[in-house]
Formats: structure tokens, C-alpha cells, sequence
């Protein structure tokens, strides 16, 4: 973006009013115009030559011839008050565009800079969503790996609570069995006891107590059994809530990667846009070279224009020097007759010069209006593009600006020159009105002279015309080029209040992310408290089997499943190391496949997830 400091290099650079007005005083103005008029030689002293030099008949023929070229130049004077109007109106014409343009560029320069931090400041907030959305990713991944490998080791925890259940409700049964039986051999020793000694009774008595003791036993079993039924319900009821908030945070992650792959692409758009915006702008810097080559030999060709109006003046001051010389020795007039004729000759032919000079230097300020044109064409087409592009072609566009007015005053001051050329070939007119009788033989000449003239006038209108036809097209043009300034601002104020609704919704979109965020914490933390809730409960039963344990049977039972919890622990020991080195593949492979690279071997664990996570929801 344009930097204030060149914003205020370049309004200093531009044509300050001072400097227009300082042209405007320089112009002929009509009072010069005046003058001149008034110095012409008047018709009383070309009478009075005429009676001291030539008859009536030939004085009235002169007199007539005289007043052609006295209209003849009056014409020729208002033609160049005319002209110099025309320039006057030209260079407020320049103002108010190098006006227009700077307010143009400065109200442009403003929105651009505004959107340009607006894009980088997206651009920001894009990588540390990114970032964030890469971090939580991977930590969303592995608290579900790690959810996953819970509830894979609950659910093998539950199928050995059955398996246990089972063998101990056999052990009951047998027990009950033994009881049964029990409870018949004392009816059989009732009977055939009373034949028997006390020895016997106090055997029954102990046979009674270990029958009452083993059914206290069957009976703190089947309380056992029954717990651990509804600790299995229980456990069965959060592995499904379990399941169902297993898939909701598939999908969250879905959700999350495809929110990835989104920002991926955008950030890859913007930096293929930048990368077309600096070759664009390289471009554009040759083209701007090529223009300043073509302003330089402009440069050049004023400077020769300069240098022929120079030798033109010093030739003038010349005829004057011969004229002044000439007009001391009146006994030699015939001799000065014969030069002033040829001076007239070379007079005529470098007024014929200056018209030529004069219509070249109008097409040169026509084609330089035309480049003007260009320049203004070419600046509205570069509004619209990027902000870097536009500071470095509005910084030349301007210095182009500057010295095509600065070749304006430049041609002006050639005008003004060429004013001064012709007010000094009226001078030499009017000393060669004392000459009348050189004028009347050059009568036939003159008629000839004046006959050119009005094809010059013609082809003069001609091209009055033109210019002003071209004056007209410029004027529809910068019409049409303000139409499409504002349309292009119109189209950058909708493309803002784009951005702004686009930052909303983001805004929106990380307010719910956040939001899952905490949710997933408080799961996770739920999840901690009813892992830790499980293990008291397990605890508990362990104390209670050892509790338990005073029967011989009991102790095997309660060895047999220390054997099963330490065999159980060697496995989730074994399955966590699994767990781990799974976890740091599924990493590895995310990250590959996130930078669009899928190996053969992402895909099979693809295949392994999905079939995990399809025979969870089948068991479920």
C-alpha cells in the first residue's frame, strides 16, 4: 500500500494553482492584442504614401489590396485570441482533472489499505484456528483411542463377571446339592441315632453347626450373585451411553477435519491469488518502463521543437537588424526594394514554418492527450486489483501525471513564443506598409498568398473542430471512467461487508467448538469418576471374596481369581503398550493424510477403525 509519506511526496509534486495562474498571466491578453492593433500602420498614412508615391488609380487599388490584408490580419488576431482561449480552457480542463484524479486516488487508496489489513488480519486468525484445530484434533483422537481401549477392557471385564457369576452360581448349586444330601444323612442318623451314645449327638450337634454355617455361606452368595447382576446391568447400561457418546465425538471429528481440509483450501487459494498478484505486477512494471521510455523521447522532441523556435527568433532579429539598416539609406531604395521582397518571401515562408510548427505542436498535445486518456483508462483498471499492484502503478502513474502537465507547460510556453514570433512578423508588416508601390507589384503574389490562406483557414476550422469533437469524446470518456469508479467501489464495499459476515460466522463457529470443547471435558471427567467408582467397586468385592475365603474351596476359588487379576493385568498391560504404539501410528498416519499423502498402510488402519468401531455398536 501507498505510505502517507509518498501521499504527501506526490501532492507536492502536482501542479499547484499558483503555477496555473502564473501561466493564465503569462497568455496574451486582449489588451496586448489591442496594442498590436492600435501599432499597426493606419489607413491615413497609407493614403498619404500613396499621394506622394502612386496615382489615384493605383492608390485605390492599393488601398483595397491593403484593407484584404489588414482583414486578413485582424482575422489572423482574433484566430490566436481564439487559440489562446482554447489553451486557457485546456489547462483548467488539466486542474480539474489532476483534481479529480488525486481525490479519485486518495478516497481508492483508503478502502485498499482498509482491506488489505482486513485480509491479513483473516489471514492470521485462519493459521491459529488451524493450529488450534490440529492440536485439538490430535488430542480428540487419542482420548477416543484411549475411551475406545476402556470400554474394550470393560467389556472383558464384564464377560469374566459372567464367566465368574456362572461358576459360582454352580458352586451354589452344588453346595445346596451337598446340603440336600447333608440334610438326609442327619434324618438317617436322627433315626438310627437315638440307638447311639452322646458321642454321636455331639457329632450331630457339629454336623448341625457346619450345615448352618454352609447355608449362611449359600446364602452371602447368592447376595454376591446378586450384586453382581446389577453391577453387570449397570455396567451393560454405561457401555451403551458410552457407545453413543463414542459416536458423537466421530462425528465432532469428522466435522473438525473437514473443517481442516476447508482452511486448507482457502489458505491455498489466497497464496495462488498472491502469487498471480507480484507476476501481475511485474508485468506492469515493464509496461511502465516502456511508457517512461516513450515519455522520454517526447522529451527529446520538445527540446528540438525548442531549439527550431530559437533559431527562428534569432532569424527575426536578424530581418529586423537589415530592416533598421535599410530604412537609414533611402538613396538605395531600389536595392532595399529587392531584398525587402525576398525578406518578404523568407517571412512568408517562416510564418508558412510556424504554422507548420504550430500544427505539429497541436498534434503533439493532442497525442499527449490521448496518453493522458490512456493513463486515466489504465488507472481505473488498476483500481480494481490487488493492493501491492496498486501502490507501485499509482506512484508512477502520478509521476507520469506530473510530466505530461509538465510537457503541457512546456508546449504552452512554445505557444506563447510563437505568439511573440508573430506579433514580430506584424511589425515587419507594418514597416513594409510604407513600401505601397513594392505592394502593388506584388499584387499578383498576394492574391496567390491569399488564396493559400484561406485553404489554411479552412483546414485551421478543420481542425478546431477536431479538437473539439476530441474534447467531446474525452469528456464522455472520464464520464464513463468516474461510472466505473463507482461501481468499483460499490463492488469493494459489498466484498467488506462479505468479509465482515464471514467473520461473524467464524466467530460463531469457534464459540461452538469451544462450547464441544468443554463438553468433552466434563465427559471425560465423568468418565474418570465412574472409573474411579468401578475400581472402588472391585475393591470391594475383593475384600468381601476375602472375607469369604475361610472355606478351603473359597480359598481356591479366591486364588483362581487372583490368578485371572493378575493374568488380567499382564494383558491390560500388554494392551495399553498396543494401545500406545497404535496411537502414535494413527498420528503418524493423519498427518500424512492430512497433507494429502495416503499410503497404502493409512488406509488398512482406515479399515481397521471402521471395523472396530463396527463391531462395538454390533456388541452394543
Amino acid at each position: 500500500m501507498i505510505p502517507r509519506e509518498d501521499l504527501e511526496k506526490l501532492k507536492s509534486k502536482m501542479v499547484p494553482k499558483e503555477d496555473v495562474e502564473k501561466l493564465k498571466s503569462e497568455m496574451v491578453p486582449k489588451e496586448d492584442v489591442e496594442k498590436l492593433k492600435s501599432e499597426m500602420v493606419p489607413k491615413e498614412e497609407v493614403e498619404e504614401m500613396k499621394t506622394l508615391m502612386v496615382s489615384l488609380e493605383e492608390f485605390e487599388e492599393l488601398k483595397e489590396a491593403n484593407d484584404s490584408e489588414v482583414a486578413f490580419l485582424s482575422k489572423k488576431v482574433e484566430e490566436t485570441e481564439r487559440q489562446c482561449k482554447e489553451a486557457r480552457a485546456m489547462v483548467q480542463k488539466l486542474e480539474a482533472d489532476n483534481t479529480s484524479l488525486t481525490r479519485q486516488l486518495e478516497d481508492q487508496v483508503s478502502p485498499s489499505k482498509v482491506l488489505a489489513d482486513k485480509n491479513s488480519q483473516l489471514v492470521k486468525e485462519l493459521n491459529s484456528k488451524m493450529a488450534q484445530l490440529q492440536e485439538f484434533n490430535e488430542e480428540h483422537v487419542e482420548t477416543v483411542k484411549i475411551t475406545k481401549e476402556l470400554l474394550r477392557e470393560k467389556e472383558k471385564e464384564n464377560r469374566e463377571l459372567k464367566q465368574a457369576m456362572k461358576s459360582l452360581q454352580r458352586e451354589a448349586d452344588d453346595s445346596q446339592e451337598e446340603v440336600s444330601i447333608l440334610k438326609e444323612q442327619l434324618k438317617k442318623n436322627a433315626d438310627t441315632a437315638a440307638s447311639k451314645s452322646t458321642e454321636q449327638e455331639n457329632a450331630v450337634k457339629t454336623m448341625k453347626q457346619e450345615v448352618k454355617s454352609l447355608e449362611g455361606r449359600v446364602k452371602k452368595l447368592t447376595e454376591e450373585s446378586l450384586q453382581l447382576k446389577d453391577q453387570l446391568k449397570d455396567r451393560e447400561k454405561d457401555s451403551a451411553s458410552k457407545a453413543v457418546q463414542q459416536e458423537n465425538h466421530m462425528l465432532e471429528l469428522e466435522t473438525l477435519s473437514f473443517e481442516l481440509e476447508t482452511t486448507k483450501r482457502d489458505k491455498s487459494k489466497l497464496e495462488k491469488q498472491l502469487k498471480l498478484q507480484q507476476e501481475e505486477a511485474s508485468m506492469r512494471k515493464a509496461d511502465e518502463n516502456q511508457q517512461l521510455e516513450e515519455m522520454d523521447r517526447l522529451k527529446d522532441e520538445i527540446q528540438g521543437l525548442k531549439s527550431e523556435n530559437l533559431q527562428a527568433k534569432e532569424k527575426l532579429r536578424d530581418l529586423e537588424e537589415e530592416n533598421s539598416l535599410k530604412a537609414t539609406f533611402v538613396e538605395k531604395e531600389a536595392i532595399q526594394m529587392q531584398a525587402l521582397k525576398e525578406k518578404i518571401e523568407s517571412v512568408e515562408g517562416e510564418n508558412l514554418d510556424l504554422k507548420v510548427e504550430l500544427e505539429e505542436a497541436k498534434d503533439v498535445t493532442a497525442q499527449l492527450n490521448e496518453r493522458i486518456k490512456e493513463l486515466q483508462e489504465e488507472e481505473c483498471k488498476k483500481v480494481g486489483e490487488a493492493e501491492k499492484r496498486e501502490s507501485v502503478q499509482m506512484q508512477s502513474l502520478r509521476d507520469q501525471i506530473n510530466t505530461l502537465q509538465q510537457q503541457n507547460t512546456d508546449l504552452q510556453d512554445n505557444l506563447s513564443s510563437q505568439d511573440v514570433r508573430m506579433r514580430e512578423a506584424r511589425e515587419i508588416n507594418t514597416q513594409l506598409g510604407t513600401r505601397v508601390q513594392e505592394l502593388e507589384r506584388e499584387r499578383a503574389l498576394r492574391i496567390i498568398g491569399e488564396e493559400t490562406e484561406s485553404n489554411q483557414l479552412k483546414s485551421l476550422k478543420n481542425q478546431v473542430q477536431s479538437l473539439e469533437d476530441e474534447k467531446q469524446q474525452i469528456q464522455d470518456k472520464l464520464k464513463e471512467q468516474v461510472q466505473s469508479l463507482d461501481l468499483e467501489n460499490q463492488q469493494l464495499q459489498d466484498r467488506l461487508r462479505q468479509k465482515e459476515a464471514e467473520t461473524a460466522n467464524r466467530a460463531a463457529e469457534d464459540a461452538k467448538i469451544e462450547g464441544k470443547l468443554e463438553e468433552f471435558k466434563s465427559k471425560l471427567a465423568r468418565l474418570e469418576e465412574i472409573n474411579q467408582e468401578q475400581q472402588t467397586r472391585l475393591e470391594k468385592q475383593e475384600s468381601l471374596i476375602a472375607q469369604s475365603a475361610a472355606d478351603g474351596r473359597v480359598k481356591k476359588q479366591v486364588e483362581a481369581l487372583r490368578s485371572q487379576l493378575s493374568r488380567l493385568q499382564l494383558q491390560h498391560t500388554e494392551a495399553n503398550r498396543r494401545h500406545k504404539e497404535q496411537i502414535s501410528t494413527y498420528r503418524t498416519h493423519l498427518l500424512s493424510s492430512i497433507q494429502g499423502t495416503m499410503d497404502v498402510e493409512v488406509e488398512t488402519a482406515l479399515k481397521q477403525i471402521l471395523q472396530v468401531r463396527g463391531s462395538a455398536e454390533d456388541y452394543c
